[in-house]
């Protein structure tokens, strides 16, 4: 089973890359944006299925995983953290369930990074960004990042399940990307700045430019009235919380991806 999972892994990472491939051997000057909302294919296979004929529960994670790998192999990340010899950390998971997924069926994933949670010390080399008003200014560096993922049929009609995961990046201390540490550190691995990973591939403009953005699109298909100026002043353990709060409020709501 494991075997079978690892197989499927590298299946969605290496045709995320051969079409990133093709559309940049295509158009050399096509611009693939890590930030914008991904879109993957994921099919649902009947080992997947429980006694009851439905996909069981602890396979939405698996069907949005390899949604994960297809849009790291699409949009490059996944070459850079293994140049960064890093690793991606799931810190929390939120799941939604809307209705029962059945096997045998494709189904569109799509993955989206909404938001960088500032990590709570000050790094020495803050990444140097503009705010929405275009005045140049110090990016605090960022612990976590909110990735949202939603698993829709493949009309996109049907909302089949929502899941909201904070994650981390971890990689080498010596890194220029690691976050400095307040105490000394016992281990070779610690956190990597997230919205700096990010920035290697937009640059650090348009990675929190387009993370603003997508928490105003996601705001505005919940139904709410976006606030980014509430939540940049709030501690990041209570902004999460009202983030998922609110997810969870509307989520049945949406109507599209």
């Amino acid at each position: 089973m494991v075997f079978l999972t690892l197989l499927r892994t590298a299946a969605y990472l290496i045709y995320g890359a051969y079409q990133r491939r093709r559309m940049l051997s295509t158009n050399p000057q096509a611009v693939i944006e890590p930030m914008k909302k991904h879109y993957t294919c994921v099919y649902a296979g009947i080992r997947m299925a429980d006694i009851f004929g439905h996909v069981n529960n602890s396979k939405y994670l698996e069907i949005c995983e390899l949604a994960r790998w297809h849009y790291g192999g699409y949009v490059g990340m996944v070459k850079i953290l293994w140049e960064l010899r890093a690793s991606f950390v799931v810190a929390s998971v939120n799941v939604q369930y809307v209705r029962e997924i059945l096997p045998c069926r494709r189904y569109l994933v799509t993955t989206e990074v909404l938001r960088f949670e500032d990590a709570g010390s000050s790094s020495d080399k803050p990444i140097s960004g503009k705010d929405e008003s275009g005045v140049a200014r110090n990016l605090p560096p960022a612990g976590r990042m909110v990735i949202m993922h939603e698993i829709w049929s493949m009309d996109k009609k049907t909302l089949y399940a929502g899941i909201l995961l904070r994650a981390a990046l971890v990689g080498d201390v010596k890194s220029p990307l690691a976050i400095p540490s307040g105490g000394k550190r016992r281990g070779r691995y610690g956190l990597l700045d997230c919205r700096a990973v990010y920035a290697a591939i937009r640059g650090a403009d348009g990675a929190n430019e387009l993370a603003n953005e997508n928490m105003r699109n996601f705001y505005n298909r919940l139904g709410f009235q976006p606030n980014q100026e509430d939540f940049n002043g709030d501690p990041w353990i209570e902004a999460s919380m009202r983030l998922e709060k609110e997810w969870r409020s509307k989520l049945q709501s949406v109507r599209e991806p």
